[in-house]
């Protein structure tokens, strides 16, 4: 494979990626949405919560997946060594700064749907936790 083709692949798995977050970004903030309707109604919206945090989950894993790719293939081609990270160039404004607050909001989103589907659980089944053996966190991390 040449340069070329190489570099026209990476850009094209960069993209899908791209694709892939702008998805998860609309599931999320379609959840809040949700969540932050104040004539909520706990039994009717559960499950859709419950279908909704599914999704966000197999995007989250399908997004760490790609990475993985990704970085496996600048590894091997030399760009990330081992033990070094990616420079960031901390940036006051622009695209950069941008993901940032983004990555920063998505995470505080994930928390609060993490923390209402809790809740929610906790009112139908008393003090259990909603994982019933699954930790969350894991999952997310």
């Amino acid at each position: 494979m040449s340069i070329e083709n190489e570099i026209k692949t990476s850009l094209e798995e960069l993209y899908d990626l791209e694709q892939i977050i702008v998805s998860l970004l609309d599931l999320t903030s379609n959840s809040v949405k949700i969540l932050s309707d104040d004539n909520l109604i706990i039994e009717e919206t559960k499950e859709e919560q419950e279908k909704v945090f599914n999704s966000i989950m197999e995007t989250i894993m399908e997004i760490q997946q790609r990475m993985r790719r990704i970085f496996r293939s600048l590894f091997y081609s030399g760009i990330l060594n081992s033990g070094k990270s990616i420079p960031y160039k901390a940036n006051l404004f622009g695209e950069e700064k941008d993901f940032e607050l983004n990555s920063q909001g998505l995470a505080l989103v994930l928390e609060k749907v993490k923390f209402d589907l809790n809740n929610l659980n906790k009112i139908e089944l008393g003090e259990i936790d909603i994982g019933d053996g699954v930790n969350l966190d894991k999952m997310i991390e």
